[in-house]
């Protein structure tokens, strides 16, 4: 009976060692396993957060790209200005610096000529009058004349009973008319000995 005690005292402290072990093997396998349930977890979640980032950035490239396009288009158009040709307008520059010198001889007659700088001038004049205006076109007095500048072009005599012609100037640069006189009228009852007429 005393062998039988100890026996059974060491049993049992052998039953509770051995489960302890089983116990604590299976709370260390459990919490292996749980910590292992954990980790897949926790990676399948950064895989999931991942993907769903790339979808997000999959959607928006090509909205960032759309924004850029949309960008791109709403520049506005820049006109690139045609190449000036060096051709002389059609509409010739004014004419400033010219005027017509009317001088009254004893006979009545008036003889006219042009002043103004050094160059090649044409001078027309009206063909006929209608209330005071030119109606009918011009006629070429002086064509292509060579002006020095010194002493006045001759353009022609008229008479006083003649009423008021109106001339007009052109100065020539490479046989073309470069610019263009204002209409000068003659006033020839204002006339007494010499009067300067200029372009109004």
């Amino acid at each position: 009976m005393m062998k039988i005690k100890p026996y059974l005292k060491n049993k049992k402290r052998l039953s509770i060692v051995a489960a302890s072990i089983v116990v604590l093997g299976l709370l260390g396998g459990g919490g292996l396993y749980l910590s292992q349930s954990k980790g897949n977890e926790l990676n399948k979640t950064n895989e999931k957060a991942n993907s769903n980032q790339a979808a997000n950035n999959d959607q928006q490239t090509p909205e960032n790209l759309k924004g850029k396009e949309n960008t791109q288009n709403t520049t506005p158009n820049v006109t690139i200005p045609s190449t000036q040709n060096n051709q002389p307008a059609t509409t010739p520059l004014v004419l400033m610096d010219v005027s017509i010198q009317a001088i009254k001889s004893p006979d009545g007659s008036i003889s006219l000529s042009l002043y103004g700088s050094q160059g090649v001038y044409d001078v027309e004049k009206c063909a006929s009058y209608q209330s005071g205006q030119c109606s009918s076109g011009w006629v070429l007095k002086v064509s292509g004349q060579n002006y020095s500048g010194h002493g006045g072009l001759s353009i022609e005599t008229i008479n006083a009973s003649e009423g008021n012609p109106s001339y007009t100037v052109y100065k020539i640069v490479n046989g073309k008319r470069v610019s263009t006189s204002k209409p000068i009228t003659i006033n020839t009852a204002s006339i007494v000995d010499t009067k300067t007429f200029i372009g109004e």
